[in-house]
Parts: structure tokens; sequence; C-alpha cells
């Protein structure tokens, strides 16, 4: 596995993620309910929690591939049985469904294995590095610029997006515009720094800003390009 099977898994990331994040704001800025804001905040989540657990199965799967030391964590981790008679391939497709990718402790265990960090979440929030950002280069940018408590939205998120899922009476609670704006912007960015932190691990191509050409395009180089709330529902 390689640079193109990389850019595969940010630009089905950057699918997925337009068309609900589009859908929310079209909603929330129209002329309807309170109520159906709300159903649509909760859509929202929803969609948001299933896209993030597709794009760490697919960042774990591809570690698997590109991290002998990782690979037998793994396979100590969630195979019981003897499978060196299976090829690389069939151990790798059996541990990549392994995982609950829905489940906050989970994630922090394998990731934190994987980046050798004591919590995967805090490396990610704290993690800084030249961006390109709503047409400002950050000399430093990090989530924590942003968010101060990253780990509990996103507790606070996985908890709502359960109980939204399981539970046909529950109905999402009313959030202050602060809380919702800070939740969207963890939740559209963390992946994107996560990119950055997986693709200097492994030595893959990131997203790149060219500050004298104005342009973006997957290569190596010092500014990588974060896209915001506003460039993701463009329409351009």
């Amino acid at each position: 596995i390689g640079d193109k099977e990389f850019q595969n898994i940010i630009f089905n990331y950057w699918k997925t993620t337009t068309f609900p994040t589009k859908l929310y704001h079209h909603v929330i800025m129209g002329n309807t309910t309170k109520e159906i804001k709300q159903q649509s905040l909760a859509n929202y989540i929803v969609n948001l929690v299933s896209i993030w657990e597709t794009y760490l199965r697919d960042l774990f799967t591809v570690a698997l591939r590109l991290d002998r030391d990782f690979f037998e964590f793994a396979k100590s981790k969630f195979l019981e049985a003897d499978l060196s008679e299976h090829s690389l391939e069939d151990q790798v497709n059996l541990l990549s469904v392994a995982p609950n990718f829905q489940n906050i402790t989970e994630i922090n265990q394998i990731f934190s294995k994987l980046f050798e960090s004591k919590d995967f979440f805090e490396l990610v929030s704290n993690f800084n590095f030249k961006a390109f950002r709503g047409r400002i280069v950050f000399e430093k940018f990090s989530i924590y610029l942003f968010v101060k408590n990253s780990k509990k939205l996103i507790d606070l998120v996985f908890n709502e997006r359960h109980k939204i899922i399981h539970d046909a009476n529950y109905s999402i609670k009313t959030y202050p515009s602060k809380v919702i704006k800070e939740l969207e912007f963890l939740f559209i960015t963390f992946p994107q720094v996560l990119c950055v932190i997986f693709s200097e691990k492994f030595d893959l191509k990131k997203i790149i800003f060219d500050e004298k050409e104005k342009v973006i395009y997957l290569g190596d180089g010092d500014i990588s390009y974060i896209s915001d709330i506003e460039e993701t529902i463009s329409d351009d």
C-alpha cells in the first residue's frame, strides 16, 4: 500500500463528510422549526461519528500493512486462533473488522499504541504544525488553539450518537451555539490533523498548500492544508 491508497482514504473522507455538513447547514439556516433543527443536529452527529468510524478503520488497516510491530500487537489483542497458515492479506482483513471504532476507549488504546503516545486524543489535539486554514497560514496550527476540551466533546458526541441510535424515545439536548460550533470544528478538523500525523509517520504524501502558487495538491511540502467549515459547505 502507498500514496494512492492513502489518497483514496483522504478523498473518501471528504466525499462522505461534505454532503451531511452541507445538509445540516442548509436546515439550520432555513426558516424551519426548532424541532426540525434539533433532529437535523441528531442526524448530523450520527453521520459524523459513522464517518469517523470508517476513516479510523481505514487508517488502522493501512497501519497493519505498513507497521509490522503494530500488526503483531493487533494480532495478539484481537485474534485468539493461530492464523499463521493464512496469507498476510487474509490476516489483515480479519483484523480490520475486529476493533470497535464506536468505542472511545478502544480507539484510544489502538492508536496510542500505533503512535507510541500516552493518549491518542491528546496527541492529535495538541499536535502543532505549519498549516493553511481559512486563508491564514499558521506557523503552529493545532486543535488546542480553538478547542481546549476536545476529549470531553468527543465523549459527548459519541455518547449522544449511541443514545440517538439505540433509544427511539431519546430527544437530543439543546446545546449552546458555541458548543455546537466547537464540536463541528473538532469533528471536521481532527481527521485532517490525524492525516498529517499519519503521513509523517509513514512518509506518505499529504494535502499541501503552495503559498507561492496559491494551489492545493497532494504531495510533499511544508504547509499542510486544513479545510474549515466554510470551505466544506461551499459549492465552489
